[in-house]
């Protein structure tokens, strides 16, 4: 989602997330009430990424670990295959395979805001 500043990115974002109630009306994801939704449903639905990679990303965690982590939400993803996946999306944004075992602290920042 892009747009200028104050037009409301992060309030919409809240409302998907179920984080903001609606002060009027009905958010709706795929037709249904967003608070329709259990947490994992909506989970696998909506994933928010953030702007600053510095805070968003979990010091305590690899690159690995933190490109798998959402994988893990997806029913019937095994270990193997997260680990197959999380390789194959950092050679899509353009990051060297040794820093799957990196933590955020060892990186760019342009490294960063690509595992962001």
């Amino acid at each position: 989602m892009v747009g200028e500043s104050g037009c409301g990115k992060t309030t919409l974002a809240r409302l998907m997330l179920g984080i903001l109630a609606p002060s009027a009306g009905t958010v709706r994801v795929d037709g249904r009430a967003i608070h329709g939704y259990r947490r994992l449903e909506r989970a696998r639905l909506i994933q928010p990424v953030f702007q600053d990679p510095y805070s968003s990303l979990n010091p305590r965690m690899t690159v690995g670990d933190t490109i798998a982590a959402p994988l893990e939400i997806q029913a019937g993803s095994t270990s193997r295959a997260r680990r197959e996946r999380v390789r194959e999306l950092m050679n899509a944004v353009g990051l060297p395979p040794h820093l799957v075992s990196a933590y955020p602290a060892q990186m760019s920042g342009g490294q960063r805001q690509r595992v962001a």
